[in-house]
């Protein structure tokens, strides 16, 4: 698993010098956030930049490398395409082999440390909104958190019908590179999130290069945006 979270005051996205193994970007990149991210595994916690190039980690289960592109304004140049005349404000591309089979269903989810400060408009709102979204995946889990924090506030959803896209590439052969649009027929696409993946269940022997995004989550001011009706939910 990793936990990723906005550095620098009130939890925001830090456009500081990195510290760490990983180096500063190239002037390419332009408008650079940094974002902590920890392998809640095995890795002490190491800041990370956006929009820039992929970094490392590893799992007792999986090893790969991990790409995030934010929106920015002016939008960074290393990044333009994946947001210029598209709604979405956050993209992760995520590449890497299972190192063993997964036992059952593998989620991809994201949480959040504490309850979130709701009003009950807002509660009410985001509630509809979600009971549609279960309609649409009957396997998606969500809550907004229990008062006494045993349970945080989540999302999460099967990862093989989250996945925007989704390029399986078998060993010996040359996964596509991470950064640009990743390759998969829109058919494929579409069973795939009627859970009727062609390729079946994760597994060694194969490359898996994904990507996720999404129009709902600003890193950049660690919030929850563009619902329809809901003011901006500060994370």
């Amino acid at each position: 698993a990793l936990l990723m979270r906005g550095v620098g005051g009130k939890g925001r996205a830090d456009a500081g010098r990195p510290a760490g193994p990983v180096g500063p970007p190239g002037p390419e990149a332009g408008n650079n956030h940094a974002l902590i991210v920890q392998s809640l595994a095995t890795e002490p916690p190491q800041r990370m930049w956006t929009n820039t190039t992929p970094v490392p980690f590893e799992s007792e289960l999986f090893s790969g490398v991990m790409l995030v592109f934010v929106r920015t304004t002016p939008l960074a140049p290393f990044c333009k395409e994946r947001f210029e005349g598209r709604h979405r404000m956050l993209e992760v591309q995520i590449q890497g082999r299972f190192k063993e089979a997964p036992q059952g269903t593998v989620f991809f989810g994201a949480q959040v440390p504490r309850p979130m400060a709701l009003s009950l408009m807002s509660r009410s709102l985001c509630a509809a909104i979600l009971r549609v979204l279960k309609s649409l995946s009957r396997d998606m889990h969500v809550s907004f958190g229990t008062a006494d924090g045993v349970e945080v506030p989540h999302i999460c959803f099967p990862l093989a019908s989250a996945m925007g896209k989704v390029c399986i590439t078998p060993d010996g052969q040359t996964p596509p590179d991470l950064g640009g649009e990743i390759p998969e027929a829109k058919q494929e696409v579409s069973l795939r999130q009627q859970g009727k993946w062609t390729h079946g269940n994760f597994r060694p022997g194969f490359t898996y290069s994904m990507a996720f995004y999404t129009a709902y989550v600003d890193l950049l001011t660690w919030e929850v945006v563009n619902l329809p009706g809901v003011p901006r939910l500060d994370l």
